[in-house]
């Protein structure tokens, strides 16, 4: 007994206690839509309370009536030879069928009620749930939910939005972290201008996203307009993709699997230039194009982007500089500043003190000896 009343005070503390710091948080995170939710409580409560209340004096009708039943049957077995004796048996009888109407009755009634009073309960309980997601809703789309004001608004129809771009770009004084490395800075003071046509590689690995689907559906993928067969293998043919795609069994029907599983890397690097063809953009930004490719796989992709790059502004990131050395313009970066800029000649010239001939003395002497090997 002790310990049933001991784990009944122990459960009723923590449930009150978790309200009290569930209240307390929701009128510090957002104090209107709290109290609405605060104030509708007691209405769900009293509301189940109530059921569970009737639906106790309900059972407690039955349970009296069906006591008196077999109380009945108790005195009519005892007393079996008198009842035998006077020819009662009918009488008997319909004495316990009457008795067992109150609660047979009882019984119906009560799973009549039982089952409205549920629905009504549960539906009262989603609409109020209903209620708060709505009136949540309409906070957030607000901004009465966000700490601090966006510097853009994205649901402002006024700004200019140009008919066509002309490939045109420029960086003014950029300063970027990741929220989640705050002190790691990744652009600091970054200031570029890209004209418009023209190939510019920012120097500092990364995988092709691929969707576990067909070729032709990844090439597909973000295709402005419904494309023809013949497009898509044009496309394939312009990323050096249409030759290894119908030695496969299934053409562009093949399977890639979870993440591209199924092709080697060279392979998903070409359907992603494929597929960044199709849609045939003014701007192409490459990142990491080559990384992680053997040598002819590298010179296959390489040859692909640089179709790509005709009549198009490229801004391309790489390690491996052997992929960017034909650009316009390179940019090298260090500790998220700006450190050089020019041709890949230009910055060769500069000798040993330059970062980027140092960059590229390094890669050259692996290269060497990956050859030697």
């Amino acid at each position: 007994m002790r310990s049933l009343v001991g784990d009944r005070i122990s459960l009723l503390v923590q449930s009150c206690a978790a309200v009290i710091i569930a209240w307390t948080l929701g009128l510090f995170i957002a104090w209107r839509l709290a109290i609405i939710m605060i104030a509708t409580q007691p209405l769900v409560i009293a509301c189940f309370y109530k059921r569970s209340i009737l639906l106790k004096t309900m059972s407690k009708k039955a349970i009296k009536a069906q006591d008196e039943t077999c109380k009945l049957a108790s005195e009519a077995i005892s007393n079996l030879r008198t009842i035998t004796a006077f020819s009662s048996q009918h009488r008997i009888l319909k004495m316990l069928k009457d008795a067992q109407d109150g609660p047979h009755k009882e019984s119906i009634r009560q799973s009549w009620f039982a089952g409205f009073g549920l629905a009504f309960s549960q539906s009262f309980n989603t609409c109020t749930w209903c209620m708060y997601y709505w009136y949540g809703g309409k906070l957030l789309s607000n901004g009465d939910l966000i700490d601090r004001d966006s510097g853009i608004e994205p649901e402002n129809p006024q700004g200019n939005q140009p008919e066509q771009l002309n490939g045109h770009l420029e960086f003014h004084d950029v300063h970027f972290t990741y929220p989640t490395r705050p002190d790691l800075m990744i652009f600091q003071g970054f200031s570029i201008n890209i004209e418009a046509g023209k190939s510019t590689a920012l120097v500092g690995e990364s995988e092709p996203t691929l969707f576990a689907s067909t070729i032709r559906e990844n090439i597909v993928y973000g295709a402005p307009k419904e494309m023809t067969k013949t497009e898509i293998i044009e496309a394939a043919k312009v990323a050096n993709a249409n030759d290894f795609i119908l030695v496969l069994e299934d053409g562009y029907e093949t399977y890639c699997g979870d993440k591209g599983i199924q092709l080697s890397g060279g392979q998903k690097q070409r359907i992603a230039i494929a597929r960044a063809i199709l849609r045939n953009p003014t701007i192409l930004l490459l990142d990491e194009a080559t990384s992680a490719l053997d040598t002819q796989s590298e010179k296959m992709v390489q040859s692909a982007l640089e179709n790509a790059m005709v009549g198009r502004t490229i801004v391309a990131v790489a390690h491996r500089l052997t992929s960017i050395k034909n650009c316009d313009v390179i940019v090298v970066l260090e500790k998220g500043m700006l450190v050089k800029k020019g041709t890949h000649s230009a910055l060769i010239a500069k000798g040993s003190k330059g970062a980027y001939y140092s960059l590229w003395s390094v890669q050259k002497s692996k290269g060497a000896s990956h050859i030697n090997e």
